[in-house]
Parts: structure tokens; C-alpha cells; sequence
């Protein structure tokens, strides 16, 4: 199988976020794949933006895939009505603590909003609509902002400030620096999300991850995957 032109790059930061998508899939297993007549590669970005840059980039200049879909879980900010194992579509992402710390309210000032800020701190907007030949048909997810972050919100008052400041539904550790890296080389980028935690005081429930991924692999597809 030709590894360029590939039709899906399929990533997540961990082996049981991507085996949410392929139940038996292994370090062995990761690289090209077929599905439903699609060429398809899949990796591991590991967790972090800085993890996503050091990994992402080369394997996108080598099987140049036509859409990157990224799927994974995430926290959801208090006040969005988004609870445990509910399911989201990012609309786009934002780094949501690459700027300065404030003295007084709000608290943080974002670097995209200083006038040094560059594009790379910018908001990057994600294709909504989850919809590739691997889905159900009529699938349907709510198109909802997300928020990147190094240091995962950890307090109703952070939690808070980044939902205010960035009109944020959730917060991952990785999304936006996949958008960021996919627009060096024109690829759109879909991301899907499973809520495992309220990001506020971090219960993160090994019963709740589970819900989550489990709901996660309900919706992506049971469509069996070969190498």
C-alpha cells in the first residue's frame, strides 16, 4: 500500500484513545491500514503540544493524507450542560495558557491577543462535520469550541477563566497543536472528543475514561479494521 496520497491519517496521544477506534490495535499494528476501500495510517502523537510537533509534522510530510482525524477524550468546562461520556466535534481550537499572567481580572492574557502575538497562538478552525465513509449514517455530534492547554485546569476559578475567555467547551492537551502542525500542509483536521472528566477539580475516574472511550468507539464505527 502507498503510504502517500493516504486518504485518513488517524491519530491520538495514547494506545487506549486509539483503540477506541481499532479495539485490537498495538504499537505493532500502528501505520498504514485499509478500511472500507480507504487507505488509512494511524499513529500515536503522544501527549502534549510539544509531544504533537515532535512527532505529527514528519509523518504528515510522508503519507500526506487528505483529512487527519484526531480523536481522544477531554474535559468539559462546568456551565457548557456537556457531562461525563457525552460526545463532541471540535468546531476549533485555541491555546488556552500560552500568555501572561495578570495581577487583576481575568487573570491571563493570552498571547494571540497581544500585539506580538503570532499566528501560530491563533484560533485554528476544524472541520465540524464528522462525516467519512466509516461512520454511521446520520451520525451527528454538536460542533463545540475547544481549548489546548499544557497544564490541565485543576480549579473551579481556572476552569472558569478559560471558559470565559476563549467561549470554551473543553479542554484537551493536544488539539489545537494538531491543527497548527496539519495547516503547514493544508490538511483539514476533524477532531472528536469523549468527555471523561469535568475540568474543575480533575476526578479523573478510571470507570469515567471508560464511559468516555466506550461511548467514543459507539459512535466512530464497528467496522473491522485490516493491515
Amino acid at each position: 500500500m502507498s503510504k502517500k496520497g493516504t486518504d485518513l491519517l488517524l491519530c491520538a496521544a495514547t494506545m487506549p484513545e486509539l483503540s477506541a477506534f481499532w479495539p485490537d490495535v498495538s504499537e505493532a499494528r500502528l501505520g498504514a491500514f485499509a478500511l472500507q476501500g480507504l487507505q488509512c495510517y494511524s499513529m500515536l502523537t503522544g501527549v502534549s503540544a510539544p509531544a504533537v510537533y515532535a512527532s505529527l509534522p514528519a509523518v504528515l510530510q510522508e503519507v500526506q493524507p487528505k483529512l487527519v482525524l484526531n480523536i481522544g477524550i477531554a474535559g468539559a468546562y462546568e456551565s457548557t450542560g456537556l457531562q461525563i461520556g457525552d460526545l463532541a466535534v471540535a468546531e476549533s481550537e485555541v491555546f488556552g495558557d500560552i500568555g501572561m499572567e495578570l495581577p487583576d481580572t481575568p487573570g491571563f492574557l493570552p498571547l494571540m491577543n497581544t500585539p506580538f502575538g503570532s499566528a501560530a497562538c491563533s484560533e485554528f478552525v476544524m472541520k465540524s462535520k464528522c462525516c467519512w465513509s466509516a461512520l454511521p449514517a446520520g451520525g451527528y455530534l454538536p460542533a463545540l469550541r475547544g481549548c489546548t492547554v499544557n497544564s490541565c485546569t485543576g480549579t473551579e476559578m481556572t476552569g472558569r477563566m478559560r471558559r470565559e475567555l476563549f467561549q470554551a467547551h473543553f479542554e484537551t492537551m493536544e488539539g489545537a497543536a494538531v491543527a497548527h502542525a496539519a495547516s503547514w500542509f493544508a490538511v483539514e483536521v476533524c477532531e472528536v472528543r469523549a468527555m471523561s472528566n469535568i475540568a474543575a477539580k480533575r476526578d479523573m475516574q478510571s470507570a469515567n475514561i471508560a464511559w468516555a472511550l466506550k461511548n467514543l468507539r459507539l459512535f466512530l464505527c464497528d467496522t473491522p479494521v485490516t493491515r
